[in-house]
């Protein structure tokens, strides 16, 4: 037989509500024995972390002195397999949503088992409640007593400077007790660039400003990235997944009095895990018979520069 007192002081939230005291002092009635039991838990947070507890037992008969030192952690067990979720501030009985951020180096949004984690971004979900990846891209988002479809997005002010994201927002659906899984995945933003010059008639090459270029994937015609050329020709198609393309000159930039035997190009973005810049072949505009090379054109609100300048 014992007596028990269970302290577990009152407060409001403040640095008393992260322990818990455990007093015990009884009897063993076989051995005749008194004994007096204390043991003090302590937890960094109020929700559901690691705890951390200590024991001390005294008894009387041959003065026997024991302390023990404790620790508990919170586990999910998902697919079969133990997730450690202590750490994410997670209440289980409004369950959790976890995932990785992962390189999605081929652009599909499967995460693949050769396709790494990204480490640091901040994973955000309704009601402002966020996450942060760990050094495996592993993230544990807490759920909500009162919504059960959460929006997960991520941070975009957390993603490497060198990445985009392949998804939008996501939906999950979190259960009571239970881990739903959201994987977000990371592609390189891959760029394609190059240069449009004016062979004069002089023979030297001459900077083309102001000329449209556009990309569109192989087969198809939507154009999923354009540019305009700057003062030196150049220009730069950012954002570009993985697959193979169809890079081209827009002729209604040009004047009339200019021609283009070869207008378009066609380059391969491979699924690597970095960023990779393909630049294609250059793009020699030339002059028609007649042609004075001082013409001037509008497009897209650019003027285009002639080729003989004073």
């Amino acid at each position: 037989m014992s007596l028990v007192h269970h302290l577990n002081p009152p407060g409001k939230g403040g640095f008393l509500d992260l322990f818990n005291v455990h007093t015990e002092i009884g009897c063993e009635l076989m051995a005749r024995d008194l004994f007096v039991e204390n043991r003090i838990e302590y937890s960094p947070s109020p929700r559901t972390d690691s705890r951390y507890g200590l024991t001390s037992r005294l008894e009387h008969g041959d003065l026997r002195i024991m302390l023990t030192a404790s620790s508990a952690e919170l586990y999910g067990f998902y697919r079969g397999r133990p997730q450690r979720i202590s750490g994410h501030h997670v209440y289980p009985e409004s369950g959790a949503i976890h995932g990785t951020v992962f390189l999605d180096s081929n652009a599909n949004g499967v995460r693949e088992p050769d396709e790494p984690g990204v480490s640091d971004v901040r994973v955000i979900g309704d009601s402002q409640l966020s996450a942060q990846a760990d050094r495996s891209g592993y993230f544990v988002l807490p759920g909500s007593s009162r919504v059960r479809e959460h929006r997960v997005y991520l941070d975009l002010d957390t993603v490497p400077a060198d990445f985009s994201p392949t998804h939008g927002i996501q939906t999950a659906y979190v259960i009571p007790y239970d881990l739903t899984e959201v994987n977000l995945g990371l592609v390189p933003a891959h760029s394609v660039s190059g240069q449009v010059v004016l062979n004069g008639r002089n023979g030297k090459p001459e900077p083309m400003q102001g000329v449209r270029v556009i990309i569109t994937r192989r087969g198809g015609e939507k154009v999923v990235a354009d540019s305009v050329t700057t003062s030196d020709g150049t220009y730069y198609l950012g954002d570009i997944r993985p697959g193979r393309y169809l890079v081209r000159v827009d002729m209604r930039t040009l004047p009339e009095t200019y021609t283009l035997e070869e207008p378009t190009r066609e380059v391969e973005v491979l699924p690597l895990k970095n960023a990779q810049e393909v630049r294609p072949k250059r793009f020699e505009i030339g002059m028609r018979n007649g042609g004075t090379g001082t013409e001037h054109a509008q497009a897209n609100g650019t003027t285009v520069v002639s080729a003989n300048r004073p």
